[in-house]
């Protein structure tokens, strides 16, 4: 008889218990947290993403191509004056001693900024995709972080909070 009011009570408490849950309602419970955990993640590593580019604008990308412009122009002008440089050398000499006539022009200042021209041209010629891949990401990075934040009406609440959440209710489960 004991056992049986001792049965009887364990079936009343379950009871109880399930009335909180129902045991249909716990897994997608638990799939709904764990779900949040990655969105959680997910919104964490995006908005990495904008903080460590956001300098990256469309206005920086702009400005670099019209540097990358000009820098090229520069560097045909200087280019083509090097080449009047070495031809006159060949052509000009001082018609009574045959030696080469003097111009105001350093050789070796132009090579150095052709050179330095150069340098500019190609770094610019390599950023300037790269910052526009970051800048597309950073675009694409700021939408799902809208998408996310609709999801949770823009409340989105500690990550702990969500792994508690599945503990208790595995806990809860199991009993």
């Amino acid at each position: 008889k004991e056992v049986k009011n001792t049965m009887n009570e364990l079936t009343k408490w379950k009871d109880l218990l399930w009335n909180e849950y129902k045991k249909d309602e716990i897994d997608g419970l638990i799939t709904s947290e764990k779900q949040f955990i990655k969105d959680f993640d997910e919104l964490k590593n995006l908005e990495n993403i904008v903080e460590k580019n956001k300098g990256i604008t469309s206005l920086t990308i702009k400005e670099n191509k019209t540097k990358l412009k000009s820098y090229k122009n520069d560097e045909n002008v200087k280019k083509e004056l090097y080449s009047k440089l070495l031809l006159q050398k060949k052509v000009y000499n001082c018609p009574c001693c045959n030696e080469l006539i003097q111009t105001d022009i350093s050789e070796e200042k132009l090579k150095k900024e052709i050179s330095a021209l150069s340098d500019l041209i190609s770094k610019l010629e390599f950023e300037i995709p790269n910052d526009t891949i970051k800048l597309e990401n950073i675009e694409r990075s700021k939408k799902r972080i809208d998408v996310i934040l609709n999801f949770y009406d823009n409340k989105i609440g500690p990550r702990e909070d969500a792994e508690n959440n599945i503990e208790y209710l595995q806990n809860y489960k199991t009993i």
